[in-house]
C-alpha cells in the first residue's frame, strides 16, 4: 500500500515538473 502511494507521488512530481517548464516559458514570454 505504501509503495503504491509512493509511486503515485513520484508520478505526480514528474507531471508537475513536466508542466512547470512550459508554464515558466509561457510566464516568461507573457512578462516580456
Amino acid at each position: 500500500m505504501l509503495q503504491l502511494q509512493l509511486k503515485v507521488i513520484i508520478q505526480n512530481q514528474k507531471l508537475c515538473w513536466a508542466l512547470s517548464r512550459p508554464l515558466k516559458y509561457i510566464g516568461l514570454s507573457i512578462d516580456e
